[in-house]
This record gives structure tokens, sequence and C-alpha cells, in this order.
């Protein structure tokens, strides 16, 4: 083959389709109106020309006509030449072929596509898949070898059991495996819209993300094991600009702006402390923050930082930093000490009287408050040695007066006016 030339090869199968075989543009409606323009204007030229004629007038100037002109007809086709080159051995040439014969077309296309075969469709082929079916929320393992992805409660676990959607996902976790292990597998729970949590969560802390804050004051004191006084609602902090809807049983705190960014579902200690310290009574906050350290005194808790507390409070608050003693070991003791103290009682909490006898408060060295509650106090075998430890304080010439945690905070009055009287009768000042 001389020519292969894609052009060449479509002239020469042009060349051979017969003139009644060619498609054609069909005349249109304006075609036919310029024509016949055309020809009266050649008619009154060619009268105009003849000898005898009437000079006509100049035909006066008219407006121009706004509307668009007419479009010019298109240009005649040139014809085409014929290629020089044969196509192939079995193809002949131009000039040797019947171009009256309709069919000549159909068998230079026969012979073209035998000459040039279409390339063979590949046609992809799908895994073979496995005999077992996996299980409906299951999750099947990559058989290339590639890194699995991780499991999206193993993910929120290590977030603390708790997280924003946001999170999981940068961490690699997709959305639909989230959704399939909340709807599915129902490995977690969606407490609130964009995020998710671990069915075993705390219900503090999953009540505070169901009301779109963070877990506070003093519901955060009785996550954190500290004393904390009853019958409140539960604290929530979220940021000042927030809209909630309304709740009783919810007491918002509009402090989110101050927490860190690992305080999203509950607050650290230390801003626990501050915000009870900045809402409870003077000798509730006390009691709080006693509790704190004394949980860090037996290395229980977390520790806390004094000066870094205050720096944080106002002056007015600093008196509660300075009434603090970490030897008291239950809210009750605290409230009783510093309430003593406000009227001019001096109270040491925790004083060692004799070998083996610690005692929980002493007034001027003689006067011994205990302060017990039923966890500690309902035992058979406590009870006995109580009444053995009061008798021995009695022998060593102490007087012991003995109240109930309820009747502390829900009583004292009646307590206080106990001990006033018996420190002004007592002989021993």
């Amino acid at each position: 083959m001389r020519d292969s030339n894609p052009r060449s090869i479509t002239r020469l199968i042009y060349s051979q389709i017969p003139l009644a075989a060619r498609v054609t543009r069909q005349a249109r409606p304006t075609d036919v109106i310029i024509n016949r323009k055309r020809s009266d204007n050649r008619t009154r030229c060619r009268a105009s020309r003849e000898p005898g004629a009437r000079a006509r007038a100049p035909a006066p100037a008219r407006a121009r006509s706004r509307s668009r002109p007419l479009p010019r007809p298109p240009a005649p086709r040139r014809a085409r030449p014929p290629p020089d080159a044969q196509l192939g051995s079995g193809l002949a040439s131009h000039a040797d072929v019947d171009a009256e014969t309709p069919g000549d077309f159909v068998e230079i296309t026969a012979e073209l596509r035998a000459a040039y075969p279409p390339p063979p469709r590949t046609r992809r082929r799908r895994p073979p898949q496995s005999a077992t079916p996996t299980p409906l929320g299951a999750r099947s393992q990559p058989e290339c070898g590639c890194m699995a992805a991780p499991d999206p409660v193993d993910v929120v676990t290590s977030l603390g059991g708790i997280a924003r959607v946001r999170d999981v996902r940068m961490r690699g976790v997709s959305k639909d495996a989230i959704q399939r292990a909340i709807t599915v597998r129902r490995t977690l729970t969606r407490p609130r819209y964009g995020i998710v949590a671990v069915p075993g969560l705390p219900d503090p802390i999953r009540r505070a993300a169901a009301a779109g804050g963070a877990l506070a004051a003093m519901s955060a004191a009785q996550y954190y094991g500290l004393w904390a006084p009853t019958g409140h609602r539960m604290h929530v902090s979220i940021r000042a600009d927030a809209v909630r809807q309304p709740d009783s049983r919810v007491q918002l705190v509009r402090d989110g702006e101050q927490l860190g960014q690992d305080e999203r579902f509950v607050v650290s200690l230390e801003t626990c402390i501050r915000q009870c310290i900045q809402r409870l009574p003077f000798d509730e906050a006390v009691a709080v923050l006693d509790s704190a350290l004394h949980l860090d005194a037996d290395g229980v808790g977390t520790a806390v930082d004094l000066q870094h507390l205050r720096h944080g409070l106002r002056r007015r608050f600093h008196a509660v930093l300075d009434a603090a003693d970490a030897r008291s070991e239950s809210g009750a003791e605290t409230l009783t000490r510093v309430r003593l103290g406000l009227i001019g009682i001096a109270a040491r909490p925790q004083v060692w009287v004799t070998r083996g006898i610690r005692v929980d408060l002493v007034i001027h060295d003689r006067l011994v408050v205990e302060i017990g509650s039923k966890e500690f106090h309902a035992d058979p075998q406590q009870y006995e040695k109580d009444h053995d430890r009061a008798a021995t304080l009695r022998a060593l010439g102490c007087d012991v007066l003995e109240f109930t945690t309820n009747q502390v905070i829900e009583d004292w009055p009646f307590i206080e006016g106990i001990i006033v009287d018996h420190v002004r009768r007592a002989t021993w000042q």
C-alpha cells in the first residue's frame, strides 16, 4: 500500500459513492427568495439597456431598515479530487469502478473492515466472591496486604469514651463505618448530633453532652470524687453566646470560652474547683477544696496548685484558699470546723490523742467532736469499736460529743448550740 493517509482513504470512499446516493443539503425558503430577487434585478437591468427605454426617476432614499439582513447563501462545495494511490491490492482504482451501481460502496466498506479489523474489546472481570458471605455489620479485612481501617470503637475509646465525629474522622475512620457502628453493630451511641460515645460512658457526662456542653461545677466535683452538696441541678458549661432550650434539670454555666481543648465534655479539676468556689457559700466551698487537697495528699486525686488557682480567682475568694486544710477527711468535718471558726471557736482536725486513737476535731485540747456516717459506722463490729474508743477518751479526761453527717448538714443550729453551751460550762478553759 503506497498511501495509508486517512484523508486519502476518505476521499477515495467518497468518490466511489454514486451521485444519486450522496446526500445533499436541502434548499431552504430563504434560498428561493434570494434567487427570485436576483432574477428580477437581472430582468430590470436588461430592460433599461434596451433602446427607447423610459428613464425612471431615482427612487427616494428610504430609511435604513432595522431588521437583520438576509443570510448569504452558502458557497457551493468544491469537488474533491480523487486520490491517485490505490488503497490495497483488493481495492480497484476509482476509474475502474462503476459509479452508477450503489452496491459498490458497500463492497468497499467490507474490504476496509477486512483490511483494518477493529481492536478486540477487553472486558473487565470481577474478582471472585468468597463462598462464605460477610455477616451484616462485620468488617471485611482487605486481601491486598494493606493496612486495615481503624475500628471506630477503638478510636472513640482512646479519646476518652466520647468524641466529636470530626475528631474520629481525622483519625482515618470513614463516615459509613461510624454509621454502621451506631445503627447496625450498636457499639456506639449518639448523645447529640455530631458526637459519638461508647455505651459504658458515665451517665453525667452523657447527659452533659446531650445538653450541648461540658460537665461542670458541683456535678464535675462528684464525678472527680470530691465532696459536693446534694440537691443541686446538673451543671453544664457552655459558651456565653450559645443558645440552648431551657431545662429545669440543667444549670448552665456560661464560661465556655475559658475552657481548653481537653475540656469539651468535662472540665478539668482546677476549673471545677474554681467554679465551685465562685458559686457556693464560704463553708461549702472550703469543703470542696479540702476534699480535693485530701485526695491529693493520699495520692488518689490530681495535684491542685493553690498558687495557680489563686491567680485565677478574684481577691474576695482568696479567703477560701486560706481556710483550706488537707487534713480533713470528710465534708462534714470541714463544715463543722469552718462554722465553728466563724463564731470564734478554733477546732483542729484529725488529732492523735493517744497511740492508735485519732479523733475528728479537738477544741481546747479537751473537747472531742466525732462526726460519723452510716456507711462507716453501721457495721456491728465498728459500732463496738466506737464505744470502746469513746470510753478510752473519757478515761483520758476528754469530753466526747458525737454527731452524724445528716445532723451537721440539715440541723446545724442544734449542733452549734450544744457545742457552744459545752464550751461555756467547761472547767478546763
